[in-house]
């Protein structure tokens, strides 16, 4: 007898290349969602960076 295991992933990071500044952000999973919300609603959700405080939208959404 066999079975298929599920391995279940805890989100602990948001990172992305800021289009404005160029840094790589790092951001932890809960303060992002503070920031935008849960993920259903992150699509075309605008937020400011961290570091240079210019406001971007997100266009996708990649989970590793």
């Amino acid at each position: 007898m066999s079975t298929e295991i599920r391995v279940i992933k805890k989100a602990i990071s948001i990172e992305y290349e800021c289009p404005n500044c160029k840094d790589d952000i790092k951001i932890s999973y809960d303060d992002f969602i503070g920031i935008v919300g849960e993920p259903c609603d992150w699509k075309y959700s605008k937020f400011f960076c961290p570091q240079c405080g210019k406001e971007t939208e997100i266009d996708s959404v990649d989970w590793d």
